[in-house]
């Protein structure tokens, strides 16, 4: 992992800004589950409906039009675009929180839906617009575990931020934190997108 790392700067830098970002995500989720419980005493039904049923239900939807962007660009670009997804996800649950109106929850989490679908299909195959092709499983392998790492830390993170914060008064401020993590991730991609080569449109280029 650390090999490929350095012997790929581009691709360490892509995984940095993913880091960066995909941290912001994954505090999302788990923070929304206790704040429809704790905060707005939903049912049960409407907690699920707000965390899984919606964002499932607009996936299928939104994966062709990403599909379409993702078969034309770089990653790169495509997440320099695709970011802005969950930082207006992240914006929205913020927003819906400090002013206590449950209506946007529902907003927020369709386009959490319309982020997820294409992070999906980019999770799945942009480490390919960097790897040769012998070497696509070891790229992939430095994805899954540097993926596996924020996986295990930034859930229980974020569950420790909200209470933190939920103990001044102001559970939604960590819909702050992800905010910022992932107004930084995006603005990491805008950055490599600004120093991308030119012959690097399509997998397996790199």
């Amino acid at each position: 992992v650390l090999r490929i790392l350095v012997e790929d700067r581009r691709y360490a830098s892509y995984m940095a800004c993913m880091m960066v970002f995909g941290f912001g995500n994954l505090m999302i989720s788990p923070t929304v589950v206790i704040i429809l419980r704790d905060e707005f005493e939903t049912t049960t039904l409407t907690a699920i409906l707000v965390t899984t049923v919606l964002p499932l239900a607009i996936m299928p939807l939104a994966i062709p039009i990403w599909a379409r962007l993702l078969g034309k660009a770089h990653v790169v670009i495509f997440r320099s675009i695709h970011s802005w997804v969950f930082v207006t996800a992240s914006l929205l649950y913020l927003i819906a929180v400090e002013m206590d109106f449950i209506p946007l929850m529902f907003i927020a989490s369709a386009t959490l839906g319309i982020g997820f679908a294409g992070g999906m299909l980019a999770w799945n195959l942009g480490h390919q617009h960097f790897a040769p092709p012998h070497r696509d499983s070891q790229y992939m392998s430095v994805h899954v575990m540097l993926t596996g790492i924020r996986g295990l830390i930034a859930p229980f993170l974020g569950v420790a931020i909200f209470t933190a914060l939920a103990a001044k008064g102001h559970p939604g401020m960590i819909y702050a934190v992800t905010l910022g993590l992932n107004i930084a991730g995006a603005i990491g991609f805008l950055i490599l997108r600004s120093r991308q080569p030119a012959n690097t449109s399509t997998p397996g280029t790199a």
